[in-house]
């Protein structure tokens, strides 16, 4: 498999310089690739080198596979067990989970063998389909890494390398106490066995595999679960080999797999995320406010949180020079945690920018309605609900927005009309290649409106975020909108 990629590698290159528009190069890597991880690794090969991708998943049963492989004879007949091993691991690339293989993938099911002439026409469709995928695959180019200077991106993968070694140890760990457990319990030939050689030759395979951890570059978390999950599945196979030639039969290996499965899910299923409690207030507070509202919605995964949370983290990192002082630090950290907010979503769920805005809004809201209520109660009760609004928003603005520089031009006993010349959290979207979350933070505005809407009218006809120059900002008595309709122009 190894030798296969090395083959295909090259042959990329060679195509490459040839450098002709003219002509295409199909190449076909043939193997079982059970393990999402040996995909991956090809995956990655087209994504370096901006070449189409396409896996093709024959979805024969295992039943049929056997059937097929008594018809081989010599070294071409493989044994039932290694059908049985590759079928009870097979990870199927067209879990929705993993958008870089579903959406890459031609499946079909083939005929039996015992049905092979009846089916002909089946069988003869499918490879018609085959090659009409094919035809399109051209134009099914991964998208490449976004663009980042080169310290940035050694950082980040040193940091991946770090944690994948680490990661990988404490897998290999508990796989390696779980498989002597198997022994000792399981084995009908233990009792020949000396348990210390066993147990030295398994760790002898932990070693091996994070020898080969060390010489790994990892890009994303993607890559980085994929990898993980990859060097755990070749640590298991290669145990299981060894034992199979040491003559150890291991009746409830499979069981033990199953069991592990459903432990792996229980834990998943009973794990809730601690509060954050970092040297950073600031990110403290907009990091539980998350956590609160996606724990309410039922959003909440660990892949999802721990992505969002990593993602925040850099963001503060690499933005803590625009934090020059309190009010501007409050901003910036609506930016960037509604730019991991909007990532996590992206890369974990999928989120398409519509589902992300709505959360984005959602947490928002989470976060202010007591404020909000608060405010909306007080002008239930005052006499004169537009004086009480119009004070507390034109001081708000100027105390908590001073950096946004706020220009009024009208705030009198039925209108407060002001623009901001400047908006710091389109600063810090654009700054950090966000530019698409700036008009969502918009969105803030309209929940404030949404509470005072019995007495009060909130418009806004541009914002910088939009690209026009200004932010516009009007707000007027609900009864003295007709006289002054002209300043929502």
């Amino acid at each position: 498999r190894d030798q296969a990629f090395i083959k295909t590698e090259s042959l990329i290159n060679d195509h490459l310089q040839i450098q002709s528009n003219d002509d295409y190069t199909l190449i076909f890597v043939d193997d079982n690739m059970y393990y999402r991880s040996m995909r991956y690794k090809f995956f990655k090969l087209a994504k370096q080198y901006q070449c189409g991708f396409l896996i093709a998943y024959i979805n024969t049963n295992k039943e049929e596979c056997i059937k097929r492989n008594d018809t081989r004879k010599g070294i071409e007949n493989v044994s039932k067990s290694v059908i049985q091993r590759m079928s009870d691991n097979f990870q199927v690339p067209t879990d929705n989970k993993y958008k870089w293989e579903s959406n890459n993938c031609f499946a079909f099911t083939p005929t039996n063998i015992d049905q092979a002439e009846e089916s002909k026409e089946t069988d003869d469709s499918n490879i018609g389909s085959f090659y009409g995928i094919i035809n399109n695959s051209w134009s099914k180019v991964p998208a490449a890494n976004r663009m980042i200077d080169a310290e940035t991106q050694n950082k980040a993968r040193e940091a991946n390398t770090k944690n994948l070694k680490h990661q990988t140890d404490l897998k290999l760990r508990k796989a390696m106490s779980k498989w002597m457990q198997l022994i000792k319990k399981e084995s009908q030939t233990a009792q020949n066995i000396e348990m210390s050689s066993i147990s030295k030759k398994i760790a002898t395979f932990r070693k091996d595999i994070l020898s080969d951890v060390a010489k790994c570059i990892i890009d994303d978390d993607q890559e980085l679960n994929i990898m993980i999950e990859g060097f755990q599945h070749q640590f298991n196979d290669m145990v299981s080999q060894y034992l199979i030639l040491s003559g150890i039969e291991l009746i409830a290996q499979k069981n033990n797999n199953d069991d592990e499965e459903k432990e792996e899910k229980k834990e998943e299923n009973n794990w809730k995320p601690e509060r954050v409690k970092t040297s950073n207030l600031t990110l403290n507070f907009f990091a539980d406010t998350t956590r609160i509202y996606w724990n309410q919605t039922k959003e909440m995964k660990r892949d999802l949180w721990e992505e969002y949370l990593k993602t925040y983290k850099h963001l503060a990192s690499i933005n803590h020079k625009e934090c020059t002082d309190q009010q501007r630090t409050k901003h910036v950290h609506v930016a960037i945690a509604s730019i991991a907010m909007y990532r996590a979503l992206k890369k974990v769920n999928n989120y398409n920018d519509d589902n992300i805005r709505g959360q984005i809004k959602g947490m928002f809201h989470s976060m202010l309605k007591t404020i909000f209520k608060g405010q909306k109660n007080k002008y239930k009760r005052s006499s004169n609900p537009w004086k009480d609004f119009s004070e507390y928003a034109y001081n708000g603005t100027k105390s908590e927005y001073g950096t946004f520089e706020p220009e009024f031009i009208r705030n009198d006993d039925v209108a407060l009309f002001w623009n901001f010349k400047k908006c710091t959290f389109h600063e810090i979207c654009v700054k950090n290649n966000a530019d698409s979350v700036g008009p969502m933070l918009c969105d803030y505005d309209d929940l404030l409106a949404s509470y005072i809407s019995p007495w009060i009218t909130f418009k806004r006809e541009k914002t910088i975020a939009c690209g026009d120059g200004v932010c516009t900002f009007r707000y007027c008595k609900n009864d003295g909108v007709k006289d002054i309709e002209d300043w929502f122009m």
